[in-house]
């Protein structure tokens, strides 16, 4: 199963949003132009034994890969010892832990398995008349409600987005394939919450997702993605993916629970809540191709961390 991330759609919305991009044993190479030259990423990589880089037009410094799995990984620090590359740890680009869940259990068994808070705000946020619907057609007409919802997100949480464009572009460049879905949660003709579902080869996943700052009692989120993950179940989706989650494992308690002090802990408890399975990818690496350009790179970024810190 190859992520959506190297789906030829997800290339066609790249390189609507202006991003050059390149394709090696089906795997997708975003480039990035930085100071010191071009780099490549390839997220979610599947790296095998006869594994190959690209042919590029202009040598990169370096190209970040995140290895899908442990085998995926070996197989990568094992190309970069043969030709005596240096392979670099470094930040992630896609979430490096995820909850999933099996979604081809019946309802009952699904609901189950969450944690019995989520169970109850799911019916309380029927009782008290919150609708959630999801859209797989017209999103572009639909975009505003999920961006009004999103930039007030961001704005009470602090964080940062893609612009307006980019998630526009998004919706309608896949829509074209129905991979993307608009899920909104909403009550009394106000909109409470919203998803970008995306669907591919058997996986839904949650991509981004925003809420109001207001009604949160009614509990619209809960909600939304039971239902957002019972539409999926009904697309033929047999996984559903929470998209990135910061947890810990207490073997004393044999559970999972959020890191302690980590910004996404709210974030990461109500994943959690959901009853998935922990997922763990083996971390992000820059393959260095141009070791004097990359250091300077290096210096570069470590000063601007000093300087964001200190601020």
């Amino acid at each position: 199963m190859t992520s959506f991330l190297h789906s030829p759609t997800w290339q066609r919305f790249q390189e609507a949003v202006g991003r050059a991009v390149l394709r090696q044993d089906d795997q997708l190479y975003i480039q990035r132009t930085l100071p010191f030259g071009d780099s490549f990423t390839c997220s979610r990589c599947r790296w095998g034994t006869e594994h190959r880089l690209p042919r590029f037009a202009k040598r990169p410094f370096f190209v970040r890969l995140e290895p899908i799995d442990e085998r995926s990984c070996r197989n990568l620090q094992g190309f970069a010892e043969q030709r005596r590359l240096s392979l670099r740890a470094t930040a992630s680009v896609q979430p490096r832990q995820t909850s999933v869940l099996d979604i081809t259990r019946p309802p009952a068994e699904i609901l189950r398995h969450m944690h019995p808070k989520h169970r109850y705000n799911i019916r309380l946020a029927e009782q008290r008349g919150v609708e959630v619907r999801a859209y797989s057609d017209g999103l572009v007409e639909q975009f505003d409600r999920f961006w009004a919802l999103l930039t007030s997100t961001a704005g009470r949480h602090r964080f940062r987005t893609h612009g307006r464009r980019y998630y526009r572009t998004m919706l309608r460049e896949l829509e074209r394939d129905k991979m993307a879905h608009l899920v909104i949660a909403s009550a009394g003709g106000e909109d409470l919450a919203a998803m970008i579902l995306i669907t591919h080869q058997g996986t839904a996943t949650y991509l981004h997702g925003a809420s109001g700052a207001h009604l949160k009692q009614l509990m619209a989120p809960h909600l939304m993605h039971w239902r957002a993950l019972n539409f999926a179940k009904d697309l033929g989706c047999a996984v559903y993916d929470l998209w990135g989650t910061n947890a810990v494992y207490e073997r004393g308690a044999k559970r999972w629970r959020p890191r302690a002090g980590d910004p996404s802990a709210g974030t990461t408890r109500f994943k959690l809540g959901f009853g998935g399975t922990i997922t763990n990818y083996p971390g992000t690496y820059d393959l260095v191709l141009r070791p004097l350009y990359y250091a300077a790179y290096a210096r570069l970024r470590a000063w601007r961390s000093r300087r964001r810190a200190f601020r």
